[in-house]
């Protein structure tokens, strides 16, 4: 997300507001007539195995994942629920 206080003649730095290990999707932004921005998302379930199997693979297995996109991700910090 990006923001602009000149109606975008200057821009900040884009943030990413949510980047999880599994399948994020379908965002929305609106902003409230008092200025606050809203943003939802849903994610997808459908990927937990093979985020188990990323999990739990050795290092070097063919399926892992670099530890690099595990650090990064909320749901590799975050016990998922069986």
């Amino acid at each position: 997300m990006l923001h602009s206080r000149d109606h975008g003649g200057t821009k900040t730095r884009p943030r990413i507001l949510l980047d999880s290990a599994t399948d994020d999707r379908d965002t929305g932004v609106l902003e409230t007539s008092a200025g606050t921005l809203l943003v939802t998302t849903f994610t997808s379930l459908a990927y937990e195995p093979v985020l188990r199997r990323a999990l739990a693979a050795a290092p070097d297995a063919p399926h892992a994942w670099r530890s690099e996109r595990l650090a990064h991700s909320h749901a590799a910090r975050v016990p998922i629920p069986r």
